[in-house]
C-alpha cells in the first residue's frame, strides 16, 4: 500500500522555493519538457496550478524518438496537453534515434531551437533526486570524475529542473492521488540500458545499506559541484540542502 501524501505541500514547497522565488516569478513564458511520464506530468501539473496563481505563460513541448512503431504515445500527450489548452509543440524525428546519450542530445537541441524560436524565457524538465542518484553511480562507474558526478544541476543555462531534490517515489504517489493520466515507457524496463539497471537492480540493493541513499548522493553531487565552482573550505558550509520531505 502507498503512502499518502499531501499534494498541496509539494506545490507549496515548490513554490516557497527560493529558485521559484529568484527565477521564476521573473519570467513570462515557461516551456515545459513532457514526455507523458509520470515526473514530467507531475511537473506540468504543478506548473499549470503555480502559472494560474502567478499569471505566468507556459507552453509544453514533446519529443517523439520513433522508438517504436506506435502512434499511442505521442496521441496521448498531444490529449492531455490539449485539455489544459496550452501552446504544444510536437518534435518528431525522421527515423529512430538510437543510443540513449544521442537520443538525449538531440532532445535537448530540439528543446533550445523551440526555446529561441518562440521566446521562452526557461526551460523545464522533470529530472527528480533519484535520476540525479542514478547520475552519480552511473559516471562514478564510468570514471567521469566530479564534473560527471555533478553534471545534472538544478540549473544548467537556460535549463532549470525543479523536481531535482524531490524522489521518484513521492512524484509517484503525488500523481497516484490526483489520478493523473501517464504514459507508459516500457523501453523503462529494459535491464540491458545501463540506467534502468541502475534503478531496477543497483539502488534498490543499496538501500538495504541505507535506505537515505538516494538523498545522500544528491547531496554528494551538490558538494561536488559546489566544489567545482569555489573550490575553498567553506564549500560545505554554503550549502543549502533543500530537499523535500513528505
Amino acid at each position: 500500500m502507498k503512502k499518502k501524501l499531501d499534494c498541496l505541500k509539494l506545490v507549496n514547497f515548490i513554490e516557497k522555493s527560493k529558485d521559484f522565488q529568484l527565477r521564476i516569478l521573473s519570467c513570462r513564458k515557461i516551456l515545459i519538457a513532457y514526455s507523458g511520464g509520470q515526473d514530467s506530468t507531475a511537473l506540468l501539473t504543478v506548473f499549470y496550478i503555480l502559472s494560474k496563481k502567478f499569471s505566468f505563460n507556459i507552453g509544453v513541448v514533446y519529443c517523439n524518438h520513433r522508438w517504436t512503431n506506435s502512434n499511442s504515445g505521442p496521441i496521448a500527450a498531444f490529449e492531455f496537453v490539449s485539455h489544459l489548452s496550452l501552446p504544444f509543440y510536437f518534435v518528431d524525428a525522421q527515423k529512430a534515434i538510437q543510443p540513449e546519450e544521442v537520443a538525449r542530445l538531440w532532445r535537448y537541441s530540439s528543446f533550445k531551437n523551440i526555446y529561441l524560436a518562440y521566446g521562452y524565457d526557461l526551460i523545464l524538465t522533470g529530472h527528480t533526486l533519484s535520476d540525479c542518484a542514478e547520475t552519480v553511480i552511473l559516471n562514478l562507474c564510468r570514471g567521469s570524475g566530479l564534473r560527471g558526478v555533478c553534471s545534472l544541476k538544478k540549473f544548467q543555462d537556460f535549463i532549470y529542473r525543479p523536481l531535482i531534490s524531490i524522489k521518484r517515489e513521492t512524484i509517484s504517489i503525488f500523481v497516484s492521488q490526483l489520478d493523473l493520466s501517464i504514459i507508459y515507457d516500457q523501453s523503462n524496463n529494459d535491464l540491458n540500458i545501463t540506467r534502468n539497471f541502475i534503478r531496477h537492480i543497483i539502488l534498490p540493493l543499496l538501500k538495504k545499506i541505507n535506505p537515505q541513499v538516494e538523498q545522500n548522493l544528491y547531496k554528494f553531487s551538490q558538494i561536488a559541484n559546489y566544489y567545482l565552482t569555489y573550490s575553498g573550505d567553506i564549500v560545505i558550509s554554503a550549502i543549502n540542502f533543500e530537499i523535500f520531505k513528505a
